[in-house]
């Protein structure tokens, strides 16, 4: 006779502050049709391609450049000269502000250390024996977080939204490489200094969008080998705007012909 092995196993999420559910797709029209079930509307549509001249495509240089591998930013690079040579009006910008306020917040504590370390506390979890030491430090440093610097997060998050969302409008759109570096093997993030770094370095732009509560969407660069992305960076609450405008970046991208 065998052996049976069950395994009782509970989910939660890691910060209920940031945590978004979000497809995982072939293609923007596909995201779309997602976008649409999630929101509990009737019968899906597909998305309206947004026109070339109804949007303009702002790189967002800075410091989300910093320690880009030279193959990811050359895919970079060569995809924005490719989308400004059919007609897109793409301008080199700036989030940096918006950047200073999430530093700030990062130099109190970080939201997902302190409510994963609230969540287990709920559940009646006192140690953390057990827990992959990788991830043990992370929830432990948000055990020191005080109640009143975590209210001084909220609030200084809060005003980073706002002023974010006042700087651009739902027709302007930044872009910027998904992640600086293409994903690392498993043998070079064995220790744990490496992990660490890696992980930051591959967390570092996306959550820009989560901290600031806007939609954002990474559409495939073309690169050999480990694959590489290009994200788009939409306004608060212009989520299905977003969609229309990464349909015609998508669009052009595969050289199709646009459709009006």
């Amino acid at each position: 006779m065998f052996k049976k092995n069950y395994i009782v196993s509970r989910q939660f999420s890691l910060s209920t502050s940031l945590d978004t559910i979000g497809p995982i797709a072939l293609g923007v029209a596909d995201c779309f049709v997602a976008d649409q079930v999630l929101s509990g509307e009737g019968v899906p549509s597909r998305p309206r391609v947004a026109s070339p001249n109804t949007f303009r495509l702002i790189v967002a240089r800075g410091r989300l450049f910093h320690r880009c591998e030279p193959e990811v930013l050359n895919a970079f690079e060569s995809t924005v000269e490719r989308l400004r040579s059919y007609g897109l009006q793409i301008d080199d910008g700036s989030i940096e502000a918006a950047l200073d306020n999430v530093a700030g917040i990062d130099k109190i504590g970080t939201f997902p250390s302190i409510k994963v370390g609230a969540t287990l506390r709920s559940l009646g979890i006192s140690t953390l024996d057990g827990v992959d030491p990788k991830t043990r430090v992370r929830i432990e440093a948000g055990a020191s977080i005080l109640a009143v610097d975590y209210v001084r997060m909220a609030r200084l998050r809060h005003a980073a939204i706002r002023s974010f969302e006042q700087s651009f409008t739902e027709n302007e759109v930044f872009i910027l490489p998904t992640t600086p570096i293409r994903a690392p093997f498993l043998s070079s993030v064995e220790e744990d200094s490496a992990f660490h770094e890696f992980n930051g370095l591959v967390l570092r732009n996306p959550r820009v969008a989560n901290m600031l509560d806007c939609p954002s969407i990474s559409l495939p660069l073309s690169l050999d080998g480990l694959s590489a992305g290009l994200m788009l960076i939409g306004r608060r609450n212009a989520d299905r705007r977003l969609l229309e405008i990464a349909s015609s970046v998508e669009t052009l991208l595969r050289g199709y012909s646009h459709a009006v």
